[in-house]
């Protein structure tokens, strides 16, 4: 595979586990060169923080995060960016804090009023535990997932739910472009998931997977289209392709292929509920 969004220069390759059936990036950058794969110009970096409003599930929305009320309890984001979510679960009552590897990303959400971890989760000293810990597209670029989920179940109270959005490669758009899935996102994503290979995870670091949620996502499937057209130096129509997949009548278009394709659990991405076990 190749960076189809940063556009890191080489050729990486994706291997599969024979035993679990993960698929993960082999060889992989070293922990203390993984700061490299996340440019200042990297796209979570560079969106402002908003006024975030919570969303209902009408017919045309597809965005699936957690909305609750907070009430005073503690929420951790693990790879915050810009911020928007952490000011967003405040408007609702939480008190909130951030990781986030990117200095200049860290230092934007500090002075909004939060408090943000600047380091990797791995090397991360909490102060606090949490009622809430949200991970939004994130767990595919951590370097060491048995070690980062069982530091969060460190920081966890026993009634914790561990939330978090990973891509699905047991998807249409995958089968369909491979190397060229949006969401391959090579060197930057470490791993790929689907819901197998996640309740092994979870059962290994002492989570328990309560649901999945399979998301309406259709941009992801254009996206992917791009890079392929892109490839076969089809570059306008490529670009046409790309400025369609944020197109907002389409998400009324393909709004029963989205349905259908969650129905069958071929979505591009999916949302993970998790708590610890009792045992």
């Amino acid at each position: 595979i190749v960076d189809q969004v940063t556009n890191i220069p080489g050729k990486f390759k994706l291997v599969q586990c024979s035993e679990c059936n993960l698929v993960y990036l082999n060889p992989r950058p070293k922990l203390e060169c993984i700061n490299l794969l996340y440019p200042d110009n990297y796209q979570p970096f560079k969106m402002k923080l908003t006024n975030s409003k919570v969303r209902k599930n009408i017919f045309f929305d597809f965005k699936e995060v957690y909305y609750k009320q907070g009430n005073g309890k503690k929420l951790l984001e693990i790879g915050c960016a810009n911020g928007n979510y952490l000011k967003l679960m405040k408007g609702l009552g939480w008190e909130c804090d951030g990781l986030e590897l990117s200095k200049k990303a860290a230092e934007s959400v500090r002075n909004e009023g939060f408090f943000v971890y600047n380091n990797t989760l791995e090397e991360a000293k909490f102060n606090n535990k949490y009622d809430i810990i949200t991970a939004w597209m994130v767990f595919e670029h951590l370097f060491d997932l048995k070690k980062s989920l069982t530091k969060l179940k460190s920081i966890s109270k026993p009634e914790t739910t561990l939330i978090f959005s990973v891509p699905n490669i047991n998807c249409v758009s995958f089968k369909l472009f491979k190397s060229f899935w949006h969401n391959i996102h090579g060197p930057a994503h470490l791993q790929h998931f689907d819901s197998s290979t996640i309740k092994t995870l979870l059962n290994k670091t002492g989570w328990e997977l309560k649901k999945i949620e399979y998301h309406r996502k259709y941009s992801d499937f254009f996206l992917s289209l791009s890079n392929f057209l892109k490839n076969k130096n089809q570059l306008k129509l490529s670009k046409m392709i790309k400025r369609f997949s944020n197109w907002k009548l389409q998400k009324i278009i393909f709004y029963f292929p989205a349905i259908i394709t969650t129905n069958l659990f071929k979505s591009s991405r999916m949302t993970v509920y998790a708590q610890i076990t009792n045992n």
